[in-house]
């Protein structure tokens, strides 16, 4: 028997007329946003629906209560958050119970490790994370040269800033050239040892990865039976444990 993929989407950010995107998480704004999703997708229902952000902060209550309904209705099968903190997922538990958390983790970005993993196993709350290879700069493929060169409105600058800037670019170098041998051990790239550190932990379910390119999508999919061994992940945390100090003393 064929298995049916997952559909999932989210709710939050609308397209405004001229160009340009707004936001909102007003209920009917929510309510309107997943029946043109059904209706775009040709779907009569969603399997995952996400809230894109928490913000504005105030209005999460009333949109959780419009993906609450669309359930009731059988628009939409489980809702999910995105980028939500602790205190903010306490607050929408109550009304509807969350099914999935999708916020930032990888090896450059491990605050969900320090509460947000255990909230998420406490209240049977998978994690899907994004930016598992930190927007390329755990992939190995940029130096110092294509950096500096980097135009001020690419995606890598403008949303991950950190990663690509003084002092966390040389760490992150630095960490990306000591991550090689671990990867190569096992005939890997560090695109997959990425992503495999990313899957090592039980909370999490799924990972969102990207690709601009037919290779890279295979590259991401075929390391369903790649699985870390405590040796490369002892070596990693080392890895990571130095670049945090490095940082620290900058």
């Amino acid at each position: 028997m064929s298995e049916k993929p997952i559909i999932a989407t989210k709710g939050r950010l609308i397209p405004q007329q001229g160009g340009g995107v707004g936001h909102s998480l007003k209920r009917d704004s929510i309510t309107r946003e997943i029946d043109a999703s059904l209706k775009r997708l040709g779907i009569n229902v969603i399997d995952l629906y996400f809230l894109h952000w928490p913000i504005p902060d105030e209005d999460i209550e009333e949109a959780w209560v419009a993906i609450a309904d669309a359930i009731k209705v059988g628009k939409v099968r489980y809702a999910a958050a995105s980028n939500f903190s602790v205190d903010q997922m306490k607050r929408i538990q109550s009304i509807h119970p969350i099914a999935a958390l999708q916020s930032r983790y990888n090896m450059l970005s491990r605050n969900l490790e320090y509460s947000e993993f255990l909230y998420c196993t406490e209240n049977n709350i998978g994690v899907v994370p994004w930016g598992p290879i930190g927007h390329g700069m755990l992939t190995g493929k940029f130096d110092r040269e294509r950096v500096k060169n980097l135009d001020d409105n690419d995606g890598f600058r403008r949303n991950e800033a950190p990663y690509f800037k003084e002092p966390e670019f040389s760490a992150n170098f630095e960490l990306v050239e000591k991550l090689k041998p671990i990867a190569k051990r096992s005939n890997r790239s560090l695109t997959q040892l990425a992503i495999a550190w990313v899957l090592r932990r039980p909370e999490v379910t799924s990972a969102i990865v990207g690709g601009r390119k037919p290779s890279q999508v295979v590259e991401n999919i075929t390391i369903s039976d790649y699985e870390l061994s405590p040796a490369d992940i002892d070596d990693i945390d080392s890895l990571l444990k130095e670049r945090d100090q490095v940082l620290k003393s900058a």
